[in-house]
């Protein structure tokens, strides 16, 4: 269950979302004043898990939250009822960060995007610049690309890719990926920009920070009940390490409302991102 993703195509989805942002902050990390494990953990939470009676309260309020913000972004019924979504995006990284961990051979990137639901595989192809019409993804064998003109896949060793592509499925299916988690929990909340935000905390395995599952905390506004910032762990880097992804520009696709960019730095309030993606269409496909 709790199988390093570094080591396999799909594995547990409490790992996935961090290999998006593990080689964007890992080095940034570096500078951190502390090698301890990072937690997301609030007050609020610490206070309400020395009584069973109060966290059994926070659980049920986290996962109503969650199961809210499923509602929110067109419900979890209707979503399971598409088997594939297809999307084309833009994909841009900044600094030296950037820079030095970009996986992609031009910046900006634009790609064309089509995955199964369910994390069985994933295909993408390069829409602009001298790369323009490459073909590659992840099957259940591992990581494929194909050269222009071939029909066949061949398969070779590119975690970075792999990663990626990975990652922006997890992040499409955030609220529906999280609501799974074997831990939820109400966490107190925040105002921010003059918006209310109740916290909802996500892990698995135990509350406390350990090496074998991230932790996450949901920003989840009430004006909206969406999804809107996330802020997580960084476990398959550094035990340390954090990062935040807001999201914003929300659409509605076939009754679906999606966010279509993403803002990736360290923290809720930095001014800059190290990271960023603005999707530029989605179509879902029914089964």
């Amino acid at each position: 269950m709790r199988s390093k993703i570094l080591k396999t195509a799909y594995r547990p989805r409490e790992r996935a979302f961090s290999l998006f942002l593990s080689v964007s902050l890992g080095l940034g990390s570096l500078l951190l004043p502390s090698c301890a494990f990072s937690d997301l953990r609030t007050p609020e939470l610490l206070r309400c898990m020395e009584s069973p009676k109060n966290r059994q309260k926070a659980a049920q309020l986290g996962r109503a939250l969650l199961n809210r913000a499923m509602d929110a972004a067109g419900g979890q019924k209707r979503w399971e009822s598409f088997c594939s979504a297809e999307m084309r995006l833009e994909d841009e990284w900044q600094g030296f960060l950037g820079w030095l961990f970009r996986p992609w051979p031009s910046n900006p990137t634009h790609l064309r995007m089509r995955y199964g639901r369910g994390n069985v595989w994933v295909e993408a192809m390069y829409t602009k610049g001298p790369d323009r019409g490459r073909v590659f993804g992840v099957d259940s064998h591992g990581f494929w690309f194909k050269k222009k003109g071939e029909r066949s896949r061949r398969y070779a060793s590119n975690e970075s890719l792999r990663f990626i592509l990975r990652a922006y499925q997890f992040f499409f299916e955030l609220p529906f990926e999280l609501a799974k988690a074997e831990i939820i929990l109400y966490a107190g909340n925040r105002t921010r920009a003059g918006r209310v935000y109740d916290l909802v905390f996500v892990t698995w395995g135990k509350e406390a920070p350990h090496a074998e599952a991230d932790q996450y905390l949901c920003w989840i506004p009430r004006d909206s009940h969406r999804l809107e910032m996330v802020q997580y762990t960084l476990r398959d880097k550094f035990d340390f390490a954090k990062g935040c992804n807001r999201f914003s520009d929300f659409r509605k696709v076939q009754g679906m409302v999606l966010p279509f960019a993403y803002w990736i730095a360290q923290n809720p309030d930095d001014p800059s991102f190290i990271h960023r993606v603005q999707i530029e269409d989605v179509f879902l496909f029914h089964h």
